[in-house]
């Protein structure tokens, strides 16, 4: 097979017309093997070197939303808001019990502040959820 050397498109097809181009000229002798070898091992290398490098950061995309983005957006951050609301009118119902212990302090932190920090004041995207 002489004359201009020129890469395929797709490296299957080429090596099974290689393949039967030799089939047809017959698989007589050594010789026959290492050329096919030979022209199997270069198409090889000739697909191996159009692929071309790729960085690794392309596997890492950070500009696709991950589903826990989304998850926090559409159903955490809403639920925190009727949470926050929900532990603030039992702040005010407990608020009989918690003045006289002097646990008041404790009871806002648990109804009210912790549900507004994780709804209002937790950054997004959370890289911890």
């Amino acid at each position: 097979m002489g004359g201009v050397f020129l890469p395929p498109l797709f490296f299957a097809r080429s090596v099974a017309d290689e393949l039967r181009a030799l089939a047809a000229r017959g698989w007589s002798g050594p010789e026959r093997k290492i050329e096919v070898l030979r022209r199997i091992v270069l198409w090889g290398l000739v697909l191996f070197l159009m692929t071309g490098p790729v960085p690794a950061s392309w596997s890492e995309q950070k500009d696709s939303p991950r589903i826990q983005d989304i998850a926090d957006l559409i159903v955490l951050r809403p639920l925190g808001c009727v949470v926050t609301v929900g532990g603030a009118c039992f702040f005010v119902v407990t608020l009989p019990f918690t003045v006289p212990t002097h646990s008041t302090k404790k009871s806002a932190e648990a109804f009210v502040a912790k549900p507004f920090n994780y709804t209002f004041k937790r950054p997004f995207p959370d890289e911890n959820l």
